[in-house]
C-alpha cells in the first residue's frame, strides 16, 4: 500500500464529531482512494517540514463544493506517532501545481 501525502499549507483539516481526522477537499482519484483504505495519510504544511498530522485512512466522501474537477475529503484514524514523520519532506513551494503525492 502506498502513503498519501498532502501539502496542506492552509491546514484546513478538522476532527469530526466521532473523533476521526478529516482532510480538506482534494483532487484525488476515487479508484486510488478505494485502494488506499487502510493505508497512511500524512499532512505537511510547508516545504521541507515534517508531517504535522497523520493516520490510517478509513474512508472518504465526495466534496460538495463547486469545483471544476471532483474533490474528496479523506477520513482517517489519527496516529500521534506520525507527527514529525519525514518519509516525504516536500520540497514544494507555496502555489505548487500538485500538492498531492503517493509514495
Amino acid at each position: 500500500m502506498s502513503t498519501l501525502t498532502l501539502y496542506c499549507r492552509s491546514q484546513n483539516d478538522t476532527t469530526t464529531a466521532s473523533g476521526e481526522g478529516a482532510t480538506g477537499d482534494w483532487c484525488l482519484s476515487k479508484r486510488r482512494l478505494e485502494q488506499s483504505i487502510g493505508s497512511t495519510v500524512l499532512l505537511y504544511n510547508e516545504g521541507g517540514a515534517t508531517a504535522y498530522r497523520g493516520g490510517t485512512i478509513k474512508g472518504y466522501a465526495k466534496s460538495t463544493g463547486n469545483y471544476a474537477t471532483p474533490r474528496f475529503c479523506v477520513f482517517f484514524d489519527e496516529d500521534p506517532l506520525l507527527i514529525g514523520d519525514s518519509r516525504t519532506s516536500f520540497s514544494r513551494k507555496k502555489g505548487a501545481a500538485n500538492p498531492v503525492a503517493w509514495v
